[in-house]
């Protein structure tokens, strides 16, 4: 029974993480105004950095060592509380759109009808499922031409963090520079650290690179739903962004399943270049796609 418990409510959370995540976004942005969307959107991504690559890994291994895998889900699952409550006492109820306005609240009807949108979205995917070679081959790259171990990779993975930390707090930077150039720069930029990756000699050199990888790439998420959400009104903000997420987060299941044949018949640096290569013929669709004139839908 407590292993059927366990399967069911890691399911539900799945389900629920999605909504749970957009609308977080969501009800921060919302609090700070629309012409303060870059700097919201820059602090969560900043945020989201800090609890992934350094305070999460440190608490969770801390927790997990000194107490079980057990208490360490149940902190987790605390966390949401403190998160509910966070919002029923600070966040200002949201006014309810009218009824013509809420009945066509469709993400993928929203997402016909504004073509950048739908654009950047196409991208957003095809960005993140070209990134899935990396997750498979750096490991294999670590242990095989890299001649590295475990300690090896963790410390590659903890560069990619400090980049994206230092990343993350740069953002705000590019508040001037047009956005939609930003995130073309982003994808072009990153498929050259993965080639770099790729090409590394030693550990320290892949050290390098993935930290550059990670400060190029720490940008993108931010601009990316500040533009979005600039394009929107605010009562077709919440069915887009939850699309949205459900999308990115998709690239990952896809993608790992054709990442491992992928990898074992090219290996790991053949598998990064490949990684590298379809992230860079991405560039010009991007360009063409995000740069272009806009339409009225």
């Amino acid at each position: 029974m407590p292993r059927r418990f366990l399967v069911v409510a890691l399911l539900l959370g799945s389900v629920l993480h999605q909504t749970a995540s957009s609308s977080r976004r969501l009800v921060a942005t919302g609090m700070a105004g629309k012409g303060e969307l870059f700097t919201v959107n820059g602090l969560l991504g900043f945020a989201n950095s800090l609890a992934l690559y350094v305070v999460g890994p440190a608490v969770g291994g801390a927790v997990t060592v000194a107490f079980g895998a057990d208490v360490a889900v149940l902190l987790e699952a605390l966390s949401f509380l403190l998160l509910f409550g966070a919002v029923a006492l600070v966040a200002p109820p949201q006014p309810r759109a009218p009824r013509a306005e809420r009945s066509a609240e469709s993400g993928w009807r929203i997402l016909r009808l504004r073509p950048v949108a739908a654009r950047l979205f196409f991208v957003v995917f095809i960005f993140n499922l070209s990134y899935m070679p990396v997750e498979v081959a750096l490991p294999v790259l670590v242990n095989g031409d890299l001649h590295g171990d475990g300690n090896t990779l963790g410390i590659i993975w903890t560069a990619f963090g400090a980049g994206a930390l230092i990343g993350g707090a740069l953002t705000g930077f590019l508040r001037k520079p047009h956005q939609q150039a930003v995130l073309v720069a982003v994808i072009a930029l990153w498929g050259g650290s993965v080639v770099l990756l790729a090409l590394a000699p030693s550990g320290p050199v892949a050290m390098c690179a993935f930290a550059l990888g990670g400060l190029i790439y720490a940008p993108f998420t931010p601009i990316a739903y500040t533009f979005v959400q600039s394009e929107l009104p605010p009562h077709e903000q919440q069915p887009m962004i939850t699309l949205w997420t459900t999308g990115s987060t998709l690239a990952a299941p896809i993608g790992l399943p054709l990442s491992g044949p992928l990898v074992s018949a090219l290996g790991a640096r053949g598998g990064l270049l490949l990684s590298a290569a379809f992230t860079l013929v991405l560039v010009p669709f991007a360009a063409k796609g995000l740069l272009s004139p806009r339409r009225v839908a």
